[in-house]
């Protein structure tokens, strides 16, 4: 039980931090696949390209969400364990083992939706902003939805771990319902985590200065690329 719970959190956060590496070769695949059709195809055949085409993508989706749905169970299990070594390891391992990967799909993202738009906005001398700011605004309701559903598993965890240290008189029921909360949010369910694991239960403090660190580093480094951005919009016409 406790191997195969560790085993699939390591899984789940694998086979999501491999996502940057699967789309390039799945990109490449696709272009093989789609190249393949000829131009008189019939509509079965064109179909048929199109989802083999996507068959890597949609086999992948399925695999990470059964993955998540399997975390998610194996969360209420592990609670029942009553370990809590246990159960805060396989929380840091969703929390701290993702950490590099949602800041850079955040900064990669942000990166692609500012080129798209100053593009766009130069290309039609602002003519298109009302509209592509309604195209963005979907992009990021969609793309943020998307990543919050990626991070209930490990949230899931959290909570266990919640109930675990509430139930053990380390905090009251006032700042277990705040952490509660603070788990379905992005960047304050990391820092929940690591206050729990290193303050109320002592453990995980090397792993959480390092945390620590590359959250400073990389707000340091947000603020900045906002700040730029902003001033950069201001030489557009």
């Amino acid at each position: 039980m406790k191997k195969s719970a560790d085993k699939l959190a390591i899984a789940y956060v694998i086979t999501l931090s491999l996502i940057p590496v699967l789309t390039l070769a799945n990109l490449a695949f696709q272009n093989h696949v789609l190249d393949a059709i000829p131009y008189n195809a019939s509509t079965l055949v064109t179909l048929r390209g199109f989802f083999l085409s996507n068959l890597p993508t949609i086999i992948y989706i399925l695999a990470l969400y059964i993955l998540g749905i399997l975390n998610i169970w194996k969360s209420f299990s592990s609670y029942e364990e009553g370990d809590s070594t246990v159960l805060l390891n396989r929380m840091l391992i969703h929390k701290y083992g993702l950490v590099v990967f949602f800041l850079f799909s955040f900064i990669t993202l942000f990166i692609l939706y500012f080129f798209a738009g100053t593009v766009l906005t130069f290309m039609t001398g602002g003519l298109i902003i009302p509209v592509m700011l309604l195209i963005m605004s979907v992009m990021v309701f969609f793309t943020v939805i998307a990543f919050w559903l990626l991070i209930l598993p490990g949230s899931f965890y959290a909570l266990q771990v919640i109930l675990m240290t509430y139930k053990t008189g380390k905090i009251s029921l006032g700042t277990a319902i705040l952490h509660g909360i603070l788990q379905f949010f992005f960047l304050t369910d990391v820092l929940s985590a690591m206050y729990l694991a290193a303050v109320k239960w002592g453990r995980a403090k090397k792993s959480s200065i390092i945390v620590g660190i590359v959250y400073i580093v990389c707000a340091i480094g947000i603020i900045v690329l906002i700040a730029t951005t902003i001033q950069d919009f201001h030489y557009f016409p």
